[in-house]
């Protein structure tokens, strides 16, 4: 080769470097310059953090879209200076990569979220500027844009935990933790919020006529699902009106032959074959659907009539929706507010009346609490947050006979117990109690529950621990209450006294390694119920005492330990105890 050729060479290979090095600068102060500009645009979003959530607080529509209207803008110009090729390009080198990867995706999302919100609100307002009511048929309204705005907290909490905080500098990782905060802590009310749009207005006759059977879950006699199936009301809804056709409590349904009540075998063999005989314990099985179907089946023999849907509801649900939209006002002209509407029915009642009397003053209450449920949806924003809790925790679930709305429950917060469970992390255990007293001391059954992990075998799989302690709250003389409260020794459980059914549904991926009460390993029941591996212990409590059970499982292979659970909502608050497990 040449001198010249070769000089030729060198120059062409040092121009390309040079130019290569210039582009990369100039692409470097590129990325710079528009960091810093997208540092400002997120910084003016933060003084209105405070102000959004007072605004939320006050229900001021108003002031919360034009301050949401402000972040969107500040989010969308961030938004722009952060989505080009050569800003993801640079997210490739190494230490600026998971910042400039930070600072996008907080700016995507802020401004996804802000514009999925503020949609929700100006159709709100639209409504309100046209003069409809926001009721159910405006709920029906606002379905879709509530699923998007559901779907961008969905979307914006998967993309911020692919995210490495670890990487970033502290304002970035500080940015990425505040955001997803927000997103942790909005993303289950607008999915519960846009659920029940989607579902409860047709479900309710919005778009067409239907008949709703509404069935009143009485938690004073514990139930898989929450309580029994107390109460029942036929409903005629008609765009969103209800009219009480028909009313009904559990005592009105003769039992059935168990061995052809259409009961769940499973659900008979975990809790007895003599289950499936009392419409009351319809709700023993996780699976709502099944529960509907057998309420409804029940309903059409007795009154002649079948109901298009079942809506189910427990007493601290209505009592939430009470509260929401104003106390019960009963025919004698006495009222009951929400707060005290749970301890009138199931404790008050059974107390202050015979048997006859309490069928009448239960009926009168359940009618009026019927007549006004949902009479709250003209103020969205109340009837929202006090619904949320309620449909969170299960206490609301839904069906209908129209298949492609029983798909969209089906795959909703409303779907009932087994579904809550097909929806939780893939460690999620189900907690179902049913009571063995055949009387009503659920007001006095306290519950704390645990999960924890603890590796104590040498192949790498963990042992996975769900702990129940179950209290009997009730003073020393509960044996001398009346025999419907106590159960009066009927099913050989002493008057005073509370026996739980307490069963544990579990995935396929781990192995049952026994049940002990107190220490001691006790004989079990298993069964495959809704398509989980279920498991089921009796536990006795005398007044003033407490029992602790324990369910021990054994992964199957080494893998992913953080333990959910999901369990039956009660009265009173399941107590969420912090116990650290031992090997046995």
């Amino acid at each position: 080769m040449s001198q010249p050729t070769r000089r030729r060479r060198v120059l062409w290979v040092v121009l390309t470097l040079t130019a290569i090095v210039a582009v990369l600068v100039a692409c470097g102060a590129w990325v710079g310059i528009r960091a810093l500009m997208a540092k400002s645009e997120l910084e003016m979003i933060m003084p209105l953090a405070a102000p959004i959530q007072e605004a939320a607080d006050a229900r001021d529509l108003d002031s919360l879209r034009e301050l949401l209207a402000e972040a969107e803008g500040h989010a969308a110009e961030a938004r722009g200076l952060t989505g080009d090729p050569v800003w993801r390009a640079a997210e490739w080198v190494p230490v600026i990569g998971p910042n400039l990867a930070g600072a996008r995706v907080v700016s995507a999302s802020a401004d996804a979220l802000a514009a999925g919100v503020g949609e929700v609100l100006d159709e709100i307002q639209q409504i309100g500027a046209d003069g409809d009511d926001l009721g159910l048929e405006s709920a029906a309204e606002l379905a879709p844009s509530l699923s998007a705005a559901a779907e961008a907290f969905t979307t914006a909490g998967a993309e911020l935990s692919a995210l490495e905080p670890a990487a970033m500098i502290p304002q970035v990782a500080d940015g990425v933790g505040a955001l997803e905060a927000v997103v942790s802590q909005g993303a289950p009310y607008i999915t519960t919020v846009a659920d029940i749009a989607a579902v409860l207005p047709t479900l309710l006759g919005v778009g067409g006529r239907s008949e709703v059977l509404l069935v009143i879950q009485n938690g004073a006699e514990v139930r898989t699902a929450g309580g029994i199936a107390g109460w029942f009301i036929l409903l005629d809804a008609n765009e969103g009106t209800l009219t009480v056709v028909d009313q009904a409590d559990a005592a009105d349904f003769p039992p059935r032959d168990p061995e052809v009540s259409g009961f769940p075998a499973s659900t008979a063999e975990l809790y007895g074959a003599g289950a499936g005989a009392f419409i009351q314990n319809s709700t023993m099985t996780p699976d709502f659907a099944v529960t509907a179907g057998l309420i409804s089946s029940w309903w059409t023999e007795v009154k002649g009539q079948e109901p298009d849907a079942v809506l189910s509801i427990d007493l601290p649900a209505v009592a939430a929706l009470v509260g929401a939209t104003g106390p019960l006002l009963l025919p004698d002209g006495t009222e009951i507010a929400g707060e005290s509407l749970v301890e009138a029915l199931v404790v008050d009642t059974y107390f202050d009346f015979d048997r006859e009397e309490q069928s009448t003053v239960q009926r009168a209450v359940v009618a009026a609490a019927a007549a006004q449920l949902f009479r709250g949806a003209s103020d969205p924003i109340a009837w929202s947050q006090a619904l949320l809790a309620p449909v969170q925790d299960g206490r609301i679930s839904a069906w209908s006979a129209d298949t492609s709305l029983q798909d969209e429950i089906s795959h909703s917060v409303l779907g009932g117990q087994s579904v809550r469970l097909a929806g939780a992390d893939p460690q999620a255990f189900g907690v179902y109690l049913n009571d063995d007293t055949a009387g009503k001391m659920g007001p006095y059954l306290r519950v704390g529950m645990a999960a924890g992990a603890i590796e104590c075998r040498s192949d790498g799989r963990q042992d996975l621990i769900v702990t129940v302690v179950l209290s009997n709250d009730a003073p020393a003389d509960a044996a001398t209450w009346p025999w419907w409260i106590t159960g009066g020794g009927i099913e050989g459980v002493p008057p005073g006294e509370i026996s739980t059914s307490v069963s544990v549904a579990s995935s396929d991926d781990v192995v049952l390694n026994g049940v002990r009460v107190d220490g001691e390993i006790v004989q079990t029941v298993t069964a495959t119920e809704a398509g989980s591996p279920t498991t089921a212990a009796s536990v006795t409590a005398a007044p003033g005492t407490s029992h602790t059970i324990e369910f021990r499982y054994t992964q199957r292979t080494a893998g992913d330990t953080d333990i959910s659970l999901i369990h039956t909502p009660l009265l009173d608050d399941v107590e969420l105890l912090d116990l650290a497990p031992a090997c046995p």
